[in-house]
């Protein structure tokens, strides 16, 4: 955003004046008070008066006569532009031919005015002054930017010796580890062990993020997947409300009886919970597009159930979801012929098994919809009246 003339007018605006010529001096620092300009001015006539005014006064601004005793035909630029290349510098002066005029530009001067046409002064300072202050502006975020850069280099280097350092430990020590994302969906990373020790591919791994299971012996496989079930159990009974849980008589080490717990959205499962837990989440019925919001942003649906007679509803929800397989007004407890219920759009696991009447269309679109039309009060026998009907 460009500087407004309020950012440097509301301030005070140091101004180094070099004039040897008192009345001069005079006439400037009146046009710069009836211009509305809020200055300090320092006005000097001697060589080291300048230089020391422009280490110590530390000017905002330079004006500057032509033809001073003290110093050589511009000397006065050139030295501003030796200690402050960006410091603005306006010429005021008696008179000035063009090609002098010319020559005082390529110098490096911002301005020159002459000192029969001071109404010209005012406006040339605050361009100046404008000016300056978009020079500074950009040259501090440029420093800024170089700053983010380097420091930016600085973490990658230090990610990439990181990194360095944990592959080396990793493919160096016989043991078993791998991470995954939160959801649990996605192999990031698995250590050669897994190979050497597991027998397995750790391509597999990275293709299927639960090949791992398989990889259990088979008398164990229960045990290790119900305590996957029972620390989510835990959770909930610390975090939720349980609403009904199964008790079982008898010590079955390896049966997880169903739960139902009431959840808040918030504490939707960020990964797929595979067992007979069924959480339930409340909410407003002016409130079902910000659940659905929430709902498809955990990132995952296997399968989608659906109780509603208004279509508008049924059909919202479909929009607002990806989920491979919804039903209606149905039973969710089984397949639909021809289809494969897991997953979810996008996912694996989706889309139809090989066969079925619309086989390829299922590839493209990887949702099924299937919809209990007599649960809204339609009868499915009337729909096939249309076939029986002679041509």
């Amino acid at each position: 955003m460009p500087p407004k003339e309020e950012d440097f007018i509301e301030r005070k605006v140091g101004i180094l004046l070099l004039e040897d010529n008192a009345d001069d001096a005079f006439f400037i620092v009146s046009e710069l008070k009836k211009g509305g300009i809020a200055h300090v001015a320092k006005c000097v006539s001697q060589r080291d008066e300048f230089i020391s005014a422009l280490a110590e006064f530390k000017p905002d601004l330079v004006l500057s006569d032509y033809k001073l005793p003290e110093f050589a035909e511009m000397e006065p630029l050139r030295l501003v532009r030796e200690r402050s290349p960006d410091l603005p510098f306006i010429l005021v002066t008696g008179a000035l031919g063009e090609e002098l005029s010319v020559e005082v530009m390529k110098e490096g001067a911002t301005d020159y005015i002459l000192k029969d046409r001071l109404f010209r002064l005012v406006p040339a300072v605050k361009r100046a002054l404008r000016e300056a202050e978009e020079r500074r502006r950009r040259r501090e975020a440029d420093e800024l930017l170089k700053k983010q850069h380097e420091q930016l280099q600085r973490q990658n280097v230090a990610l990439q010796e990181s990194e360095e350092r944990f592959r080396e430990l990793a493919e160096n020590i016989r043991e078993v580890f791998w991470m995954t994302d939160i959801r649990k969906n996605e192999t990031i990373y698995v250590s050669p062990g897994y190979e050497a020790i597991w027998g397995r591919s750790c391509q597999r791994l990275y293709e299927l993020a639960r090949d791992w299971v398989d990889a259990i012996h088979r008398d164990d496989r229960e045990r290790v997947l119900k305590a996957a079930l029972e620390k989510h159990r835990a959770w909930l009974a610390a975090n939720a409300r349980i609403l009904k849980e199964v008790t079982l008589q008898g010590d079955n080490v390896l049966l997880f009886t169903p739960v139902l717990a009431e959840i808040a959205l918030a504490q939707m499962p960020d990964r797929e919970v595979f067992g007979p837990i069924l959480h339930v989440v409340r909410y407003r019925a002016d409130q079902l597009d910000r659940e659905l919001q929430s709902i498809e942003r955990t990132g995952y649906g296997l399968t989608l159930g659906i109780h509603s007679r208004i279509d508008d509803t049924v059909e919202a929800v479909i929009d607002r979801l990806s989920v491979g397989n919804v039903y209606v007004n149905r039973n969710m407890i089984g397949a639909v012929v021809g289809v494969q219920p897991f997953g979810g759009e996008g996912l694996s696991g989706t889309g139809p098994k090989a066969g079925g009447p619309r086989y390829l269309h299922r590839f493209a679109v990887e949702r099924t919809l299937t919809i209990d039309t007599t649960a809204a009060g339609g009868n499915a026998s009337l729909l096939s009246l249309q076939e029986e009907m002679p041509a």
